[in-house]
């Protein structure tokens, strides 16, 4: 699910996030809440517990209604944020935006847990083949370790290929490391180039 972000604009594009899980867990609470509350003033008026039990669910299922268009539209949304947009997110922003974007490309994505996911923020997979992904949204140039921290997840979740993707650029050494490892880097003007063709393919 998505949290629209109106303080964080650039260009009249807005920065959409995943809600986390104990934002969502407060929304399923409160919306339960509600429902109760709902459940309660209409058997306090009407007297009809039935009726009562459909307006409690009635309104649990506009709530979630509700959250779902917020998420569809917030999608479409974070597809459009061009390259100074990333600049501007976290890790945790770019990440989302990345599921996005491969998912504009014909990939199947699936994010890594937040916590434990052996070098990997994303899982790909297409025409048969799996790939793992290391998301680095970088001011500076992204070193060694994160290459070494992809291979070791291409093995641990036996993925055909290895990739790192940045905002920003790699150092020399890990330019060299990547290409002895066969880590496929991705840097800001490859992952430019893969936004142009994202735009191309949902606009046809």
């Amino acid at each position: 699910m998505f949290l629209l972000l109106n303080d964080k604009k650039l260009k009249g594009e807005c920065i959409a996030i995943n809600y986390s899980k104990k934002q969502l867990k407060n929304f399923k609470e409160i919306n339960g809440l509600i429902s109760i509350i709902s459940f309660g003033i209409s058997i306090y008026i009407t007297n009809d517990f039935y009726l009562s039990i459909v307006v409690g669910i009635a309104v649990a299922l506009v709530g979630y209604f509700l959250l779902y268009v917020n998420d569809i539209e917030n999608r479409k949304i974070l597809r459009k944020s061009n390259i100074h947009d990333i600049d501007n997110m976290d890790g945790f922003q770019f990440e989302h935006y990345l599921v996005e974007l491969f998912k504009s490309l014909n990939y199947t994505v699936k994010r890594t847990p937040d916590t434990g996911d052996f070098g990997a923020d994303l899982i790909l997979h297409k025409e048969g083949k799996r790939i793992v992904v290391q998301a680095k949204r970088y001011k500076g140039k992204v070193g060694v370790k994160a290459i070494q921290e992809i291979i070791g997840a291409k093995s641990y979740y036996k993925a055909h290929s290895a990739w790192v993707i940045t905002n920003s650029s790699y150092t020399n050494s890990a330019l060299t490391f990547a290409n002895k490892t066969n880590v496929r880097l991705i840097d800001r003007d490859i992952l430019i180039k893969m936004q142009k063709k994202s735009r191309m393919i949902n606009n046809k």
